[in-house]
């Protein structure tokens, strides 16, 4: 049975732009982006163009940094700082975009460094 890789394209299109959690609108352009390299197809084949397909990842990034910016807020937390970080450079994202600023984020880091670490308390007894 040949699969039409066209469909399938399609319907990872299609669930790209249905949104949704980052991670599956991320999932859905990187499946839809093997099918097109893989298959020799075209964007213009499904309906789309590699511009949109960039401004989904780029949406679905900026989701990720929002929701790890809310927690990194909350408290400062150097694995959320990380995980902030990591999606705003995948996504090429400026600190701008994403609502914050180089110099919160230092602050945040020094913060979450300082506080995370343990207090010795030496026994006496």
């Amino acid at each position: 049975m040949e699969l039409d890789y066209r469909t399938e394209a399609e319907q990872y299109l299609l669930e790209a732009r249905a949104g949704g959690s980052a991670v599956r609108i991320l999932n859905s352009t990187k499946k839809l982006e093997e099918v097109l390299y893989q298959k020799k197809l075209k964007p213009i084949d499904v309906g789309t163009d590699y511009r949109e397909i960039r401004g989904l990842k780029a949406k679905a990034y900026s989701h990720e940094c929002l929701h790890w910016l809310r927690i990194i807020r909350r408290k400062n937390s150097f694995s959320a700082i990380q995980k902030f970080e990591e999606a705003r450079i995948k996504g090429g994202l400026s600190y701008r975009k994403v609502g914050t600023s180089r110099l919160e984020m230092g602050m945040r880091k020094l913060f979450a460094k300082f506080f995370s670490r343990k207090t010795f308390y030496p026994s006496y007894y």
